[in-house]
C-alpha cells in the first residue's frame, strides 16, 4: 500500500472536483444521487457538489478548493466568508456546508471555520467544516473503494491534455474593412474650344506605371488568427498536428507563397523555394474551409507550446465566425471550439458619377462595398 505521505492531490481541480464527489458519495452513502451542482460559468450558489446522506431528505454542500499546485495560494478567511454567503442561497437550504481544499492544514483558518460555524448554528443556519488535504487523505484510507480507485485511476495516471486559444489584433474580434460610399451625381460640363461647343469633357487621371513594381488589388476583409496550442497535462505530446476548420468565411489562407519572380536566376528560385517547403508548417486540405498545422517541433513538451497564424476571409453580414479544431497525435487525441466575433470597419468614401443629360441625373446612392484597393 502507498503511504499516506505519498498520496498527493490530483493534477488539476477538475479531477479534485470528481475525488470528493466519489469520497463523499461513499461516506454518505448516497453514490447513485450525490451529483456536481450545474456547470461552470452557471450561479452555483457555492456549492460545487451536493447530496442528502443515506437517502434522507436534508442536503449537504461541498464547496471545492483547488489550492497549492493549482494556485500556489492558501484558503482565505474572504473567500470562506464569501461562498458562506453565497451558500446561503442555496435550495432547498443546506443542512452543512464542507470546504475540501487540497491546501495543507492551517490552524487559523480552522480556528476561524470553527468559530463560524458556532456562529451560523447559533443564528439557525447550516453546519460549517473544512477538509484539508491531509484530512481528505485520512478520510481516502477509511474508504477503500474510493481509494482504490483514485490510486489506479488518478493518482499515478498520466495526464495527457492540450489548450488551444486565440488571440487576434485587436479587441478579442475580426475587423474586416469596407467602403461606405456615396455615390452623387452631376452633370458633366461641356468644353468651349474656338468659339465651339465641344463633347462633354471629365477630367482624366493618368497614374503612372512601375514595370518593376506593378501595383496589385489588395482585399482589406482579411483578418490574421493567431494560434497558441500549449502542452496543461503530464505527459509529452508527440507526433501531432491539428486540423483547423473556421466556419462562415469566404476562404481561409496558410500565408505561402513560392518565389516566382521571373528576374531572379532560376537555380537560386528553386533553392529558395525548396527551403520555403522544408520550413512550412501550415497546408491546405482537401476539405472546404480546413488547413491542417504540422509542426517541425513533433514534440511539445510539458509547460511548453507552439503557435501559428491563420488568414481568413469572413463572409460579409455575418456577426461571427466559428472556429473548430482537432488535435491529433501518437497516444492523445482531443477537440475543441472556439466563436469570434466579427466587427467591421466600415469608411466613409464619396464617388462622383458624371451624366451627359440633365434627364440621367439621380439622387444620391449609399452603398456598403468590400475595402479593395490597388497599391
Amino acid at each position: 500500500m502507498i503511504a499516506p505521505s505519498q498520496i498527493r492531490p490530483p493534477e488539476n481541480w477538475q479531477d479534485f472536483e470528481l475525488l470528493c464527489k466519489k469520497l463523499w458519495g461513499e461516506i454518505w452513502n448516497c453514490s447513485d444521487t450525490i451529483k456536481r451542482n450545474g456547470r461552470n460559468g452557471q450561479n452555483q450558489c457555492g456549492v460545487d457538489i451536493y447530496g442528502a446522506p443515506n437517502g434522507g431528505a436534508e442536503y449537504y454542500g461541498i464547496q471545492c478548493k483547488g489550492k497549492d499546485n493549482y494556485t500556489q495560494a492558501q484558503l482565505t478567511t474572504k473567500e470562506i466568508d464569501i461562498e458562506i454567503e453565497k451558500a446561503k442561497n442555496f435550495k432547498p437550504t443546506l443542512k452543512a456546508f464542507y470546504f475540501a481544499t487540497t491546501a495543507v492544514k492551517d490552524a487559523k483558518i480552522e480556528e476561524y471555520i470553527r468559530k463560524k460555524n458556532v456562529e451560523n448554528i447559533g443564528k439557525g443556519g447550516f453546519i460549517i467544516d473544512i477538509f484539508s488535504w491531509e484530512d481528505i487523505v485520512d478520510l481516502l484510507k477509511e474508504r477503500k473503494s474510493t481509494y482504490n480507485w483514485y490510486i489506479n485511476n488518478c493518482q499515478y495516471a498520466d495526464n495527457s491534455d492540450v489548450n488551444v486559444s486565440i488571440s487576434l489584433d485587436d479587441d478579442n474580434a475580426l475587423h474586416p474593412k469596407y467602403f461606405r460610399i456615396t455615390k452623387k451625381y452631376k452633370l458633366r460640363e461641356r468644353n468651349y474650344t474656338n468659339g465651339i461647343w465641344g463633347p462633354f469633357m471629365q477630367p482624366l487621371s493618368i497614374q503612372p506605371i512601375s514595370f518593376f513594381n506593378p501595383k496589385c488589388k489588395v482585399d482589406y476583409r482579411w483578418c490574421d488568427i493567431y494560434f497558441e496550442v500549449s502542452n496543461i497535462g503530464s505527459t509529452t505530446i508527440e507526433d501531432y498536428k491539428i486540423y483547423i476548420q473556421i466556419d462562415n468565411c469566404q476562404e481561409l489562407s496558410c500565408n505561402f507563397h513560392y518565389c516566382d519572380s521571373y528576374l531572379m536566376d532560376p537555380v537560386i528560385k528553386a533553392s529558395i523555394n525548396d527551403k520555403k517547403d522544408r520550413d512550412r508548417e501550415l497546408f491546405e486540405t482537401k476539405w472546404r474551409n480546413v488547413l491542417e498545422f504540422r509542426p517541425k517541433q513533433t514534440k511539445l513538451l510539458k509547460n511548453d507550446f507552439d503557435d501559428f497564424k491563420i488568414s481568413v476571409k469572413p463572409e460579409d453580414n455575418i456577426k461571427e465566425v466559428v472556429v473548430q479544431w482537432q488535435l491529433l497525435s501518437r497516444d492523445y487525441q482531443k477537440e475543441g471550439k472556439l466563436t469570434i466575433p466579427v466587427k467591421p470597419i466600415i469608411e466613409n468614401k464619396e464617388t462622383i458619377i458624371y451624366v451627359d443629360t440633365p434627364d440621367k441625373l439621380k439622387s444620391d446612392e449609399e452603398v456598403i462595398e468590400p475595402k479593395i484597393v490597388e497599391e
